[in-house]
């Protein structure tokens, strides 16, 4: 089994990150040679007049769709494993007391190293 990482975007759900909104702003700082950390990119949007009422800068159509990386196991190879448990379990009376036994038998073309620390 191994992972595999899907990127995917949903209709409707827009990202200001890289929004023509954000990339004005980063220009805007960077032609004044400040510095475009995220506290300044945000200020300037909120200069430039692109937050709402309660300061909250909202997505707009114009701005990118999110890209969502989904990851999820997937099946590498074709394996065959084949086996069979038994377990027996007795009690001694009215002691309280018992013996429980159990085994597992497996058979397949699957290798499998105990002492390695790499996925398998």
């Amino acid at each position: 089994i191994q992972t595999t990482i899907t990127q995917t975007t949903i209709d409707g759900l827009y990202d200001v990150l890289n929004g023509p909104r954000y990339l004005q702003a980063v220009s805007d700082i960077e032609s004044r040679g400040e510095q475009a950390t995220t506290d300044a990119i945000f200020a300037q949007m909120i200069a430039s007049g692109y937050g709402n009422a309660n300061g909250v800068i909202e997505p707009n159509s114009d701005d990118p769709l999110i890209t969502w990386n989904i990851s999820q196991p997937q099946n590498t190879d074709s394996k065959s494993v084949d086996g069979f448990e038994v377990a027996v379990q007795h009690l001694i009376g009215e002691t309280g007391f018992g013996v429980g036994v159990n085994a597992t038998f497996v058979d397949g073309d699957v290798e499998f190293d105990s002492e390695s620390l790499d996925q398998q």
